[in-house]
Order: C-alpha cells, then structure tokens, then sequence
C-alpha cells in the first residue's frame, strides 16, 4: 500500500466516497453492520480500493448433526455477509468500478 504517493484523495476521503456510492446502490436494500474492511491505493494505476462489508438481512443455518434431536439444539445461524470493492479514481473521485468480493 502506498498510501503517501495518493496526490489528490486522502484515505478518509476515499473511504467517505465508497460509502456514499454505497449507501446510494444499497439505499433500497436491507443491509446491516455496515463495515470497512479493507483499503488500498494502486499507485501505478492511481486508484484506491475500499472494500467495504455488509451483513444482507438473511441468516445461514449451519446443522452439524442429522440427529433429529441435535438438529433442535446445535443449529448455529448466522448472518450471510457480503463485500463490495469500490475502485474510486484518486484523480476525480470518481467511482470507476464496484465489484464482489
């Protein structure tokens, strides 16, 4: 990561500009524990990667028995998690790709 070569956006910028391009595609969705997870800027192709991670409003259910009694007591359920990477231009702010994770 080269962070100090950026010449226009800071990192909190590029962070606050994902989260804005996110907020506007996800703004109809149900989303839940709204995360960064990962930044990175691209000095050779003067961009910054935000990785930002969500939870979709759906739970897994994970059985690890076929005991019909365990089944009842040992099923764990988790929120599905999901992760966008946004690629915004370090130049213009841009948003010029987003992507799964």
């Amino acid at each position: 990561m080269a962070v100090a070569d950026a010449k226009n956006l800071s990192a909190s910028d590029a962070i606050s500009r994902a989260k804005a391009f996110f907020d506007e595609f996800f703004a109809d969705q149900v989303v839940e524990n709204v995360l960064l997870e990962e930044l990175d800027y691209d000095e050779t192709e003067g961009y910054w990667l935000v990785t930002i991670g969500f939870d979709v409003g759906r739970m897994k259910i994970r059985q690890p028995s076929q005991n019909a009694l365990a089944f009842l007591a040992d099923q764990e359920i988790t929120p599905i998690r999901e992760a966008r990477v946004f690629r915004i231009s370090d130049e213009t702010g841009m948003l010029l790709k987003m992507e799964d994770v």
